[in-house]
């Protein structure tokens, strides 16, 4: 009864290393799925002007902690791109935003998806977007969300990570130079209209920054652990 116990133990060990772990293996390789949901502090990331984010410890879309920054529009043009949070690589792996979760080669690493969520409290609707570029640009690619995000609320951005999307705005380069290379995710607001002028500070939320892979990659590397845990039962029995 303990040796078959102990081999259930190592199937679902093996399992969950192979669906988490894998990805991890290799410093330079994206941790696919991730979340960095903020829960002990910013993770390094930054805000519009590269200083620390804000942390939060309560008070996210489901009562946890988040990361904040701010913004004025006085000075903006209508539709300037501000950049409000930067997940952005470093030299050393550890002061990346999110230990360099996020870096990688995404297309062989098989992320699919990039989701997040964002509230504000400007008092109008508001677009979101994401920014994503190798750790040296130029090349770079623009997320962009078609739906205004109304103030004082938590929305749920989703990027889905295809070179067929046409919500993704190539800032030079192309699906496969920009998304083979990913080094900074950003997400930021383009200046509204009823805002230009205004000395108005704005406080900008964020949470669950998230990739994902496609299920069939899961199933694939689940069902990869479960063989190799049978063999290594089979060689004990």
């Amino acid at each position: 009864m303990f040796r078959r116990n102990l081999n259930v133990l190592n199937i679902t060990c093996v399992v969950t290393l192979l669906v988490v772990g894998l990805s991890a293996g290799v410093s330079s390789a994206t941790i696919v799925p991730f979340t960095e949901d903020f829960a002990t502090g910013t993770a390094n990331w930054t805000d519009n002007v590269s200083t620390p984010a804000t942390w939060n410890a309560a008070g996210s879309f489901d009562g946890s902690a988040y990361a904040s920054s701010s913004f004025n529009f006085v000075d903006s043009e209508t539709n300037d791109p501000a950049i409000l949070f930067r997940g952005q690589q470093a030299a050393n792996p550890v002061d990346s935003g999110s230990g360099g979760a996020f870096v990688g080669d995404w297309i062989s690493d098989g992320v699919t998806e990039l989701s997040f969520f964002v509230r504000h409290d400007a008092g109008v609707p508001l677009g979101f977007f994401s920014r994503l570029t190798p750790a040296s640009p130029p090349v770079g690619a623009i997320g962009l969300s078609f739906i205004p995000i109304p103030s004082d609320t938590w929305v749920p951005i989703t990027l889905a990570i295809d070179a067929s999307n046409p919500a993704i705005v190539y800032e030079g380069g192309s699906f496969a130079s920009v998304f083979s290379s990913i080094g900074n995710v950003q997400v930021g607001v383009s200046a509204p209209a009823d805002l230009i002028g205004i000395d108005q500070i704005i406080t900008f939320d964020l949470d669950n920054v998230t990739v994902v892979p496609e299920p069939v990659t899961l199933l694939l590397l689940a069902g990869g652990g479960l063989m190799l845990a049978r063999r290594r039962m089979r060689k004990e029995a």
